[in-house]
């Protein structure tokens, strides 16, 4: 037994320092992200304003008074700010899923080839309209009123932009009660005041297929 004990004491010892060598070092040597924090910002309220004169000012007037409109934007606020950080989270997550070394088959794999395809410009300038020409020739073959609702609900299906969508919602009346199919206007995808002139010629595009596709209908 004192044997078998004189054996297993200096193991023991042993164990026990590099545990305690192991316990001063930090558990992550990585960066630790910030906490994250929830709640009103006082920092943008202006305190001068009093609440029940001008609720809007008393909660955001010193943020309206000091935050300048970036130049490249129309507007800015909040949610422009939100969708701001979730570009540069989402670009990095892709953008290593782009680097070679992804197992096969998995969403990894797909969404870094997907986009290397996309940013393949070379490639894209070679096939130029190639890959729509099915596309447009489904559309150059709608002739009727029906035909074109038709191409709207599998085009909406298969993720293309259609003047006309139809979505599902509550009715406003409880009487009849359920739901109904709502058509609404959709947008065309073409360039806005607040792009840049390189999309003009997508507007010039779709301006040419409502031409070549209405008169029909």
């Amino acid at each position: 037994m004192n044997t078998l004990l004189s054996k297993s004491l200096p193991i023991a010892l042993l164990a026990a320092a590099i545990a305690g060598c192991n316990a001063d070092k930090p558990a992550n040597d990585a960066a630790q992200p910030a906490a994250l924090v929830s709640g009103i910002d006082k920092a943008n309220a202006d305190p001068s304003v009093r609440a029940q004169d001008d609720f809007y000012r008393h909660v955001n007037g010193h943020w309206l008074d000091t935050k300048e409109i970036p130049a490249d934007k129309s507007n800015y606020g909040s949610f422009t700010k939100l969708a701001d950080e979730a570009e540069v989270q989402l670009r990095a997550i892709i953008e290593d899923a782009a680097k070679a070394g992804a197992q096969a088959g998995t969403e990894k794999q797909k969404v870094g080839d997907f986009f290397n395809s996309y940013m393949n410009t070379d490639k894209l300038e070679t096939l130029g309209t190639q890959p729509l020409q099915p596309l447009l020739a489904e559309v150059d073959a709608i002739a009727s009123k029906d035909a074109l609702m038709t191409w709207f609900g599998n085009a909406s299906r298969s993720g293309v932009k259609t003047p006309v969508v139809s979505f599902i919602n509550p009715r406003i009346s409880a009487t009849p009660p359920g739901t109904r199919y709502t058509p609404t206007k959709a947008a065309w995808g073409c360039p806005t005041a607040t792009t840049t002139s390189r999309t003009m010629k997508k507007a010039s595009a779709c301006a040419q297929l409502i031409r070549l596709t209405l008169p029909r209908c």
